[in-house]
C-alpha cells in the first residue's frame, strides 16, 4: 500500500484541479481545519478560493522509505569502493542526511 502525505498548498500559487472535497485552513492560527468543496468550473467558488484559505492540503505519494533503501545503498556501494576522498566526503554526507531523516521520521 502507497503511504501519502500532505503539503501544503496556498491558493495564490495553484488551485486544485479537480472538483471535490479539499482541507483547507482559513486561519493558521487557530490551526483549524475542514473539508471545503472546490469546483473549477464555478467562479464564484475559484473566487473564494483565491481570497479565503490561507492554504489547502495536497495528497501525494511519500516516497521517504524508498528515498532512504536508496541513500543506504548508495552508501554502502560508495563505502566499500571508496578511494578518493571526495567518495569519502559523498558517504559521510549521505550518513549525515540518513540521520537527520531518521530523527525527524
Amino acid at each position: 500500500m502507497q503511504k501519502t502525505k500532505y503539503v501544503e498548498v496556498k491558493p495564490s500559487e495553484r488551485l486544485p484541479a479537480e472538483k471535490g472535497e479539499y482541507i483547507a485552513v482559513i486561519d493558521p492560527e487557530s490551526n483549524f481545519a475542514s473539508f471545503y468543496s472546490f469546483d473549477p468550473e464555478d467562479p464564484a467558488d475559484v473566487e473564494w478560493w483565491k481570497e479565503t484559505p490561507e492554504y489547502w492540503l495536497e495528497e501525494r505519494p511519500d516516497y521517504e522509505d524508498e528515498m532512504k533503501k536508496a541513500l543506504e545503498e548508495t552508501k554502502d556501494s560508495l563505502y566499500n569502493y571508496a578511494g578518493s576522498m571526495d567518495q569519502i566526503e559523498l558517504v559521510e554526507k549521505i550518513e549525515s542526511l540518513l540521520t537527520k531523516l531518521k530523527t525527524e521520521s
